[in-house]
Order: structure tokens, then sequence, then C-alpha cells
């Protein structure tokens, strides 16, 4: 009811009602495209005869991107658009998938992983905006400022 009653609320303001369900839509594809190739790891590790440590680090170097992303790139979509960024973060999620497809050596995986981490940290980046946007605080506003 709270959902219908904010949609409805959302949607007489002049905003988009779907904003919040395609936001997290491309949240949720994002991270399950990120996800979803984890079993391939132990099959590229058995093809490239790499050891646990390299596979260790493979999984690692992902926060490598996700947290350039958020660092050099978390205000982007402030700046070019939420649509634009949310449409790069997918662009770059799907090259890092590509990466994957095509891997020839370790090199190409931490790639891969690094471009998935940056995809992510750009997609969450953008999509923080309008979640947030027009939502009813759990918090209240802050009248006067706590004395130093």
């Amino acid at each position: 009811m709270a959902i219908r009653n904010f949609a409805h609320t959302h949607e007489g303001a002049g905003g988009d009602a779907l904003a919040i369900p395609t936001v997290a839509a491309m949240i949720a594809v994002l991270f399950a495209g990120s996800t979803v190739l984890t079993p391939l790891y132990i099959v590229y590790k058995q093809q490239f005869g790499f050891s646990q440590i390299t596979l260790t680090l493979i999984y690692a170097v992902y926060v490598v991107g996700n947290l350039a992303a958020l660092v050099m790139f978390g205000g982007v979509s402030d700046v070019v658009g939420r649509r634009p960024a949310s449409l790069a973060a997918m662009l770059v999620a799907i090259v890092s998938a590509l990466v994957f497809l095509f891997a020839g050596n370790v090199v190409s995986l931490d790639v891969a992983r690094i471009l998935s981490g940056l995809g992510i940290g750009v997609g969450s980046a953008s999509a923080r905006g309008p979640e947030l946007r027009g939502l009813p605080s759990f918090f209240p506003a802050r009248t006067s400022r706590a004395p130093v």
C-alpha cells in the first residue's frame, strides 16, 4: 500500500513512477552479471593452470575497479546525468563480460574483474539519486545545530 501511495504521489508530481523499479532492475542486472560468471573461475583456473592464490587475487582485483569508480566517477552522474552514467555503467559491464568470454590469460581475467567493479561502481553511484529522491525521510530534519 505504501508503494502504491508513493507511486501515485510521485506520478501526480509529474515524475516517472517507474523510475525506482527501473533503477532497482539496473542494479540487480549489474550485480547479477558480475556474480553469474563466478563458476567460470574454476574452469579458467584449470584451463590456464594458475594457483589458488592467483584465483583469490582475481576475485580481489574487483575492488580496485569498484573503488576507482566510486572515488573518481562517483559524481559523474551529477554532471552528465543519471541516465547517461547508468548506460555507460551497463556498457562497461557488457565489455567486462565480453573480456571474460574471450579471456586468454590471467591478465585478461584481471582486466575483466576491474571492468566489472568499475561498471558496478558507476552504476550504483548513479543510481543513488533516483532511489532516494522523493522518498519519505526516515530521519527527521535537523532544525538546529548541536553545540560544539
